[in-house]
């Protein structure tokens, strides 16, 4: 197992049909009698197969705290995998799992110990995000108020629109991702990652992307990883965004207090979930 999955920590868990020592060395056996439906385990390797990933996120809600939950289970509806090997520690990829299918296996898998958890948190994910900080970002926007979040309605990450001639020549390309977006507003919030990861032409293509989006309407606001990790920075964000789309800024929930306190806590690294170091800011760019 080690072999094919060498970035696994030790002990490797391996889920079997009955109580039993575990069948391979470092490993710890959990047994499970449930009767899954459809198909739960991917073949990997001969003799191998892993929960695929609607089951990972069941699995997990039996064990991790609510905001957790929706953390990790963003990073599955990513666009986004943890790689070492690249300089920010993260190279692209499709999602693995969409809410949609996370949805369907619970409605498939009524039983499942961790479903009330999961279909809790299921509906509070960040699907398309790019990094870990801009799926922070997105949540600490768009969550409910009475999870910690500041429950602003209508934001969608990276989701691609066409701009303007005008703003085609700004841009040099024919259509355009803004990091998050309410088209109707026309507000735009780009996540700008530390600049020591971006490289020259990086920085270049996210300043035309601004212009273009400004030139076409957009209110650009910029958050940086420094206001990101700062809650009271980004109820600035939160209050500036509500403005320019003629919402009132008000915090209704009495749990809004504590929940946030717990959002922040969690916060937006996946470090602990690699046994190597590596970053995570984000620099992947996009359109």
């Amino acid at each position: 197992m080690l072999q094919i999955c060498p970035f696994l920590p030790v002990p490797v868990h391996v889920l079997v049909p009955r109580k039993s020592k575990s069948p391979i060395p470092d490993a710890v056996a959990h047994a499970s009698h449930f009767a899954f439906k459809e198909k739960p385990f991917l073949r990997i390797a001969d003799g191998v197969f892993v929960a695929c990933p609607e089951l990972c996120f069941v699995q997990l809600a039996c064990d991790l705290p609510f905001h957790e939950l929706i953390k990790v289970g963003s990073a599955l509806c990513g666009t986004f995998v943890i790689d070492s090997s690249c300089s920010n520690g993260l190279a692209k990829r499709a999602p693995i799992t969409t809410t949609r299918r996370i949805e369907a296996f619970i409605r498939r898998n009524p039983g499942i110990r961790g479903a009330k958890a999961a279909r809790r948190a299921v509906k509070c994910l960040a699907e398309n995000a790019a990094s870990p900080p801009e799926a922070f970002l997105w949540t600490v926007m768009s969550l409910a108020q009475r999870y910690g979040g500041y429950g602003i309605p209508g934001l969608e990450l990276n989701r691609r629109i066409a701009p303007s001639k005008k703003a085609q020549r700004l841009a040099r390309r024919k259509t355009l991702v803004p990091d998050i977006v309410h088209a109707s507003s026309r507000l735009s919030l780009e996540y700008d990652s530390n600049s020591e990861h971006l490289t020259p032409d990086q920085i270049s293509r996210d300043a035309s992307k601004r212009l273009a989006l400004e030139a076409d309407g957009f209110k650009v606001i910029t958050v940086t990883l420094k206001q990101l990790s700062n809650s009271d920075e980004m109820r600035g964000v939160a209050e500036q965004s509500c403005k320019r789309m003629g919402r009132r800024f008000q915090i209704q929930s009495k749990n809004f207090r504590v929940q946030h306190r717990l959002l922040y806590a969690c916060g937006w690294s996946l470090r602990a979930y690699r046994c190597d170091g590596f970053s995570e800011d984000g620099a992947e760019r996009k359109a």
